[in-house]
Order: C-alpha cells, then structure tokens, then sequence
C-alpha cells in the first residue's frame, strides 16, 4: 500500500506512453498550430488547478524535442519571488539560444545583440528616474504615483511654478522618447532571433509559460502585461497554462472589484483553448480511468465496491484530478491502520473522504454527531446524483445506509417494520459494540487519526 500519488515518467522515446487521458491529440493540434502561424500568438489553455495541466505540457513539450523542435519551459511560480518578469524571460532565451542552437552561427551573433538590448531595457526598468517619468506622462503623478520621494514637490507639481518641475518634466520627456526608441531595437532584435529559430526547426522562439496561478497576483500580471508590451513580435510566441478564474480574480485583487476582470484579460491573449477533458460518458471517463491507475497504485484494488462508489461520486461532485489523488491518501492511510474485522461499509467510508475533502465542516460536524441525514442532503446534495452515473452504483442501498446510520431514535422507530432500511440493523448485531447512531462519528474519528501534511 502507498500514500503518496505515483510519478508519472514521460520516456523520451516516447512522450505520450502514459497519455492516460487521450490528449496527444491536443497536442499535435498544438504544434501544428506554432509551426503553421509566423505571426505572434499568445495562446491561454483554461483548466482548474489540479487537472493535469503541467502534466500535459511536459508531454507536449518533451514530444516537439523529440521532433528536433526546441523551446522554453517558464515555471512562474519559481520565478516570482523577483519583482519584474523581464530579466527572467531574457535569460531563458538567451539560455535556449546558447544550449539548443550552439552549432548556429547567425542564432549565436543573434542572441549576443539581443543580450545588449535586453540589458538596456532591463537598466531601464530597473531605474527609479525612468518608472518616476513613465508614472508621470501615463498614470498622472499627483492621482496615481506610489514614489514616496514625490510627496515633498507635490505642491509645486500642482501649481508648475517650480524650476524643478520643469527639469522634471522634461527629463520625463527625453526618457519617455528614449523608452520608445530601445522599445522598438528590443523587439527587432527579438524577432531577427525568432525568424533565425523558425528557420532552424519550424517552430517559433516559444515560451510555455506555466504555473501562473500559483504566483503572486501582482506578478502573474506583470508577466501577462510584459508578455504584450516587449515581447510581441513575429516568430516569437507564447502558451499560458492557467486556471483562468484565478487570473480574474488576481485582476480584480490588484486593480479592484469593479473592474471587468475577464475583458482586461483577454486583450493580451490572440486566442484561447480548454485543456481536454471527458467526463461526460456515463462509463468510460476521465474519472473511471483514473480510478484505475490510482486504486492498482495505492494497493486498494482489492477493496470490493470501491469503485461503484468512488467514481459516480467524483464526477457528481466535479473533483479535480489532485482531489481524487488526495481521496485515495486518505482512504489508504485509513485501511492501513484500521483492523481488518472494522465495520465493512466501504460505501460510507469512501463518502466520508469525500466529504472531508469537499465539505469539511459537514465532515466535521458528523465526526461531532451534530448532523441529521436531512441536513447531510441539503448541504451536499447526495440524493440528487444520478443512477445513470456508474451501472452499479447502489443509490437507493446507499441512501438506506444513511439513513439507518443517521435518523434520529424516534425517526427510526416510526419506520414501517417492513421499509428496507431496518435490514442494516444486522451490520451491527452481535459483532461491533456500538450503537447506530455512533457509527458515522466513530468512522470519521478513525478518518483523521493519522493525517498526511499536503491534505
């Protein structure tokens, strides 16, 4: 038994081995799209944390190499402890041009021009003088300015009698004239080296940027916004792997909730895409495949009925692929330390994982015995899923089971002597000393007994 997800290998003779989810094609559309296209594209591929997304580009991205086509992978979570994105991406292109194309003399004397003018810019943006004067000609420097060395002119800004004002000014004019100037080499020298690239391999200079929606708000937009304004040119070529309502969020987080989050994030993408997924077929989904791979995994495919539970409950509740992975933690962590002859209703301990995972404090309250099975329905929806889910899911044994482990004493004894749910009665007859009504707080008990840190 283990408690931790397996390590997917991506073979390198073979990217797509263990494509579990049938997304080669995706890929292949992928790529044809890059090396077809010559003008600039920042292309969004939309899916929720935790669905496979950097999975999918490691495949993809080890399957152009194995193809003779190079490009850059970008973690953004790993580069956003820096206040700027732009010395980060110069030095991945610089990078890819000196290890993947040192047999190209044109690339190398390419990169060594790019590199000067990477490095102009960079002083640019890194130089207070400069942001001072930018802020000044597009934001309005008495509204918007967060230079605290402005506040001691601020009064003679407002009235211009200041000899200083005017240097100021005038000093913002040169660098803002001078900006546009390094501006425009920058992106020149920048696409001379992507066409350099496209001619050596098909493919763009391509960055895959990935990770976004775990960085830092202000920074995961610096990228965006960085990526349009200095790095949009011909040949040369961006994919966003992110959870798109994260980026709105992080939108309206930095420049307020009035702001139309999703329209200010689509003028720095040329198009977008969904990251594949299937689980809609009633059998043979996403979810059911997943079980497979995980239950063999984790040592539970000896457990009978695990999956005519698990897998209609996953796509009933929508879990993500890293919430499944979790699920089958917390369920191998409890049959590794729970004794064999324990109450065999592997039916309520899988719902339970679920719940502990999707609704904590209804987990919770159950474990405390301060839950009715009516308030279970309403707040998790339970009666509602569908029997077409799986082809044998027991739905209506299920809802008899809690019921019988969660009507109140007085709910129980008003039930007709023949309604199925007094046939659970003998799960604990004779066998287990506990009562009814203590069964769902005790399984609970045993559920966080051991927890792993990541849960």
């Amino acid at each position: 038994m283990r408690l931790h997800p397996p390590i997917l290998e991506i073979p390198e003779d073979a990217p797509y081995s263990n494509d579990l989810f049938d997304r080669k094609q995706f890929g292949d559309s992928l790529s044809s799209l890059f090396t077809t296209v010559k003008e600039s594209m920042v292309l969004s591929v939309d899916a929720p944390w935790g669905e496979g997304k950097s999975t999918f580009a490691r495949m993809w991205i080890s399957d152009l190499r194995r193809q003779g086509m190079n490009c850059i992978y970008f973690d953004a979570y790993e580069h956003d402890y820096s206040d700027d994105p732009f010395v980060s991406f110069c030095s991945e292109i610089i990078s890819l041009a000196e290890t993947a194309f040192a047999d190209s003399d044109v690339i190398q004397v390419l990169k060594e021009d790019f590199k000067s003018k990477a490095k102009r810019i960079g002083s640019k943006l890194l130089c207070t003088g400069t942001r001072i004067g930018v802020k000044a000609l597009t934001l309005g420097i008495l509204k918007d300015t967060d230079i605290d060395a402005l506040d001691s002119i601020r009064s003679d800004v407002a009235n211009g009698s200041s000899n200083a004002v005017s240097l100021f000014v005038g000093k913002a004019f040169d660098d803002y004239a001078s900006s546009k100037d390094n501006l425009v080499e920058f992106r020149n020298k920048l696409a001379a080296l992507g066409a350099a690239v496209r001619a050596k391999q098909k493919l763009p200079l391509l960055i895959v940027v990935d990770e976004l929606d775990r960085c830092r708000p202000d920074f995961a937009l610096s990228l965006i916004e960085r990526i349009k304004h200095l790095f949009a040119t011909d040949d040369v070529s961006f994919v966003l792997f992110a959870n798109m309502a994260q980026l709105e969020n992080y939108v309206k987080m930095v420049y307020g909730a009035e702001v139309d989050a999703r329209s200010y994030l689509h003028k720095f993408f040329t198009i977008s895409t969904d990251l594949p997924q299937n689980r809609q077929d009633t059998h043979e989904n996403d979810y059911a495949k997943y079980f497979r791979r995980l239950s063999q995994h984790y040592g539970l495919d000896d457990k009978p009925g695990l999956d005519t539970i698990l897998v209609p409950l996953f796509r009933h509740y929508w879990f993500s692929l890293r919430e499944i992975e979790r699920c089958f933690t917390i369920l191998a962590l409890y049959f590794a330390h729970i004794p064999s002859k324990r109450l065999p209703i592997t039916h309520v301990i899988s719902f339970l994982a679920i719940l502990r995972l999707k609704f904590p404090d209804v987990f919770y309250a159950l474990a405390a015995s301060k839950l009715s099975y009516d308030d279970l329905v309403d707040k998790t929806g339970i009666d509602r899923i569908e029997q077409t889910d799986y082809s044998r899911f027991p739905k209506d044994r299920f809802i008899c089971l809690l019921k019988f482990l969660l009507l109140t004493e007085d709910q129980y004894n008003a039930l007709d002597e023949k309604d199925a749910i007094h046939r659970y009665g003998q799960l604990l007859d004779g066998r287990f000393d506990m009562t009814r009504t203590k069964v769902m707080a005790l399984l609970c008990s045993d559920l966080i007994r051991f927890e792993m840190e990541e849960i």
